[in-house]
This record gives structure tokens, sequence and C-alpha cells, in this order.
């Protein structure tokens, strides 16, 4: 049984306008419209996952993974996100059918004193190109929860501020 997945050219703005759709659907679920099956479609059936300082994950785009993704955006509402804007996309191809999409984003947080602090960081993608559109496999993350301690979102257990 042949189980490869057609693949195809994606040029630049089609990345542009893949990753714009994510961070509305992002955004979206930071207002508590969460849609899981908007989520799943940007991933593969199978993807790794790994922060700079956490171990390498596997992950199958199932119920566990949207539970996951529900519980990471309820986090993101406790620490004040309220927008997440890109910044810019490079993308590098890296073999037939499969690029590395590095994406610089700003997420802009607001304190509960109604400070507004903006965090700019950057996520790589690993994205195979299929004749559907790009589906991400892989992702590589710095250390957010560093990143939320700096700018007083979090304490030192990880707890919104």
């Amino acid at each position: 049984m042949d189980t490869a997945v057609p693949v195809y050219a994606t040029t630049l703005s089609e990345y542009d306008d893949f990753f714009a759709r994510y961070a509305v659907t992002f955004e979206q679920s930071l207002s508590g419209r969460f849609n899981a099956d908007a989520i799943r479609s940007f991933y593969a059936e199978y993807f790794v996952s790994i922060s700079e300082n956490g171990p390498v994950r596997g992950s199958k785009n199932d119920g566990s993974f949207v539970h996951s993704v529900r519980k990471a955006h309820e986090f993101y509402r406790q620490v004040g996100m309220k927008a997440l804007h890109i910044e810019a996309i490079a993308v590098l191809h890296i073999h037939d059918g499969h690029d590395r999409v590095r994406v610089s984003y700003v997420a802009h947080h607001r304190r509960q004193d109604g400070t507004p602090v903006d965090l700019p960081f950057d996520v790589t993608y690993l994205v195979q190109k299929r004749l559907g559109g790009p589906r991400i496999f892989g992702f590589i993350a710095g250390d957010e929860m560093e990143l939320y301690r700096d700018a007083g979102l979090i304490d030192d257990d990880g707890k919104p501020i």
C-alpha cells in the first residue's frame, strides 16, 4: 500500500498566507473562540516539537493534541496575551517537498494593571508541502517560560502574576 503524500512547490506568499491564517486562528482562541478543527488543519498527522530546555516530543494530531493546545491557550490568556503578530517569515528549502520556515512573532500582552508588554520570539517550523497546502510536521521553540519570567508575567513557579 502506497502511503506517500503528494507534494507541490510552495511559494513565500503561500507561507505568508498559511502562517497569517495560523496567527488569526491562534488569536481567535485567545478571545474564547477555540476552533479545534482549524488548529489541527495546520499540522500533519504526526509531528515533533522541542523547546530550548524541553524534551523532544512526538505527538499525534488527535484529541490529546487538541486538549494540550486548549490548555496552552488558556495559559496564554492568563498571562495577558491579547494578540499575535507576524514580523517576518524566512524560508529555507531543505529537501524536495520540505522546507524550514522561521517565523518571527510579537506577542502582545497586557498586565493586570493594564501595562502593555510586547514579547518578540521566533519559532522554526518544519513543513511538508502538500497538494492541499503546507502542513507542520515539526517545530522548534525557545524557552517561553523564561521569556515570561523575564517580562514579569509569571513567577518563579510558572504561575501567572
